[in-house]
C-alpha cells in the first residue's frame, strides 16, 4: 500500500475549516454571555487527522471543559491514533508498527475581536512499537507534549455545539524509539468535535 502523505492542501484546509466556524461563533458566543442559568462545564467528542511518521492518520478522542468566564475555558483531552502506522518512509518494511496517544490539560482564551480561541495544552503520552506479524509489543517510549492551536464552535440547539480545532504538536522525551525519533512524532493535527454543554 502506498504511504499516505499529510499533504499541504489537507493542513490548509482543516485551518480553513477552524476559521470558518470561528466566523460563525462570534454571535453564538454574544448570545451565550447573555444567557443565565448555562451550563458552564462541557464534554467534546473528537474525530480527526494527524501527521505521525511521515503518514496521515485518523484519530479520536474525547476532552471536558469549564467556561470560567470572560473568554476562559479549561479542561482537559486525550486522543489516540485509530490505527498503528506500519506504512510510508519511516516504518515501510520494518516489520513494526506505531502506535501514539497523548493528553492533558488545556486553557483556551478568546483572542480578542477575532472569532476564535487559541489553545495550549501541555500534557504526556506514549509511542508503542508493535510487531505487524502477532502484535507484541518490541518497544515503548513515554514523552512530554505541548500542542498550541485555534478552536472554533458554533452552537447547534441547546446545550449541543459543533467545533473544529488544528493544531501541531511538539514532542519532548521521546529519543530513544527504534527508528522513530521525535521528529515524526511531531505534526499538524486537526479535528471536528461535538461538545455537548456550556
Amino acid at each position: 500500500m502506498p504511504p499516505r502523505p499529510f499533504a499541504a492542501p489537507t493542513a490548509r484546509a482543516l485551518v480553513a475549516l477552524v476559521l470558518c466556524l470561528g466566523a460563525l461563533s462570534r454571535p453564538v458566543r454574544a448570545q451565550a454571555d447573555d444567557s443565565d442559568g448555562a451550563l458552564p462545564g462541557a464534554v467534546d467528542l473528537y474525530l480527526g487527522v494527524t501527521e505521525l511518521a511521515q503518514v496521515a492518520a485518523g484519530e479520536a478522542g474525547f476532552g471536558a471543559s469549564i467556561d470560567l468566564g470572560g473568554g476562559l475555558r479549561i479542561g482537559g483531552a486525550a486522543w489516540s491514533i485509530l490505527r498503528r502506522i506500519d506504512e510510508g518512509p519511516v516504518m515501510e518494511d520494518s516489520g513494526l508498527a506505531l502506535g501514539l496517544g497523548y493528553g492533558g490539560g488545556f486553557a483556551e482564551m478568546a483572542l480578542g475581536a477575532l472569532p476564535l480561541s487559541a489553545r495550549l495544552l501541555i500534557g504526556g503520552g506514549a509511542a508503542t512499537l508493535r510487531t505487524v506479524a502477532v502484535g507484541t509489543r518490541y518497544d515503548t517510549e513515554t514523552f512530554v507534549v505541548v500542542e498550541p492551536g485555534l478552536v472554533g464552535t458554533v452552537r447547534v440547539a441547546g446545550p449541543v455545539a459543533l467545533g473544529g480545532m488544528a493544531g501541531f504538536r511538539w514532542i519532548h522525551g521521546a529519543d530513544s524509539l527504534l527508528l522513530v525519533g521525535p521528529e515524526s512524532l511531531n505534526g499538524f493535527r486537526g479535528a471536528l468535535f461535538l461538545r455537548l454543554g456550556g
